[in-house]
């Protein structure tokens, strides 16, 4: 069966900067000193603080990291040059390549986050490291992790144990997000990846319970206003993800598959998805249930 073989996650790890740690006064490496310059824009060394950042005693902010791979000002723009000629719609390419910027550094924050919170950090921790309450930490970091794709999420270590076909399952999620053009991953889309797939031991669930899976799939069309270019996930998804390691973690098991990706969604009585499986005789207890009874089959016709 193919959701009980543990998938192994192909992580990309993220490799240190090239180069040795340097530290930079005011936080800048020597080659863009110049950009610093003609700016006139120097690091706030009270902000700086207030992240965490080392201050010397000359009021120079240093950073622990090698800067010198960092985009450039002046490759931007040469962007910006490069996409438009007149100077007054240069400044409008300028402030979206600018929010451009913002989302991907919320999302460098959210996957850290995210791989903090995997390796089991909890979020007074993650505040006391940053000199501020627990409250203070998920409110200032729970929006950077919303800004996370499916893929980051994935990548960030809590589903390493996802199966090959619950692992196709939540990226073909992304795909149904897309195609619907919903702004974000919704559990719908989640649960149309868990649907696509026949043999999945998910379907095997719903189909012992007396419902149709096409019927299921067919009442989950509800199209949105557009889908970013980058699609981020949508917290009641999160959650349901988180639901399912929490599943998979009650039941015993050492995987994440389809089956799990099922109850994750069914925690959420609230969803649309939820509904939709509710509606069609799918609950949370009797496809729980259902499941044990099936994963005690499969032992029994082993050891017969």
């Amino acid at each position: 069966m193919g959701d009980t073989q543990a998938g192994e996650l192909m992580q990309r790890p993220l490799r240190p900067p090239p180069g040795t740690t340097t530290t930079v006064s005011s936080g800048i490496p020597p080659k863009h000193r110049l950009a610093e310059a003609a700016s006139g824009v120097k690091p706030d060394p009270d902000i700086a603080r207030s992240v965490n950042l080392s201050v010397d005693d000359d009021e120079n902010v240093k950073h622990d990291i090698d800067m010198s791979d960092l985009i450039e000002l002046y490759t931007l723009i040469e962007r910006v040059d490069r996409n438009e000629t007149d100077p007054l719609a240069k400044i409008t390419k300028a402030e979206e390549l600018s929010a451009e910027l913002e989302r991907l550094g919320d999302r460098l924050v959210g996957y850290f986050i995210e791989q903090a919170r995997a390796a089991g950090h909890s979020w007074s921790d993650i505040g006391a490291h940053l000199g501020m309450s627990r409250q203070a930490a998920q409110q200032r970091y729970t929006p950077r992790q919303s800004a996370l794709t499916m893929d980051d999420v994935l990548h960030g270590g809590a589903f390493k144990g996802l199966v090959p076909r619950a692992r196709t399952a939540v990226t073909d999620a992304v795909e149904h997000a897309r195609r619907l053009d919903h702004p974000a991953v919704r559990p719908t889309d989640l649960l149309l990846g868990v649907l696509g797939d026949p043999h999945a031991l998910a379907v095997q669930i719903i189909t012992r319970l007396g419902a149709d899976p096409d019927t299921i799939r067919s009442g989950l069309r509800q199209t949105g206003d557009g889908a970013p270019v980058v699609i981020p996930v949508e917290p009641a998804t999160r959650t349901a993800l988180a639901k399912a390691l929490s599943e998979a973690v009650g039941l015993g098991h050492n995987y994440i598959g389809t089956e799990h990706l099922l109850l994750g969604i069914l925690n959420d009585p609230n969803s649309e998805a939820s509904q939709a499986l509710t509606a069609a005789g799918v609950t949370l207890d009797a496809a729980r249930e259902t499941l044990r009874r099936i994963v005690e089959e499969i032992v029994r016709s082993r050891t017969e």
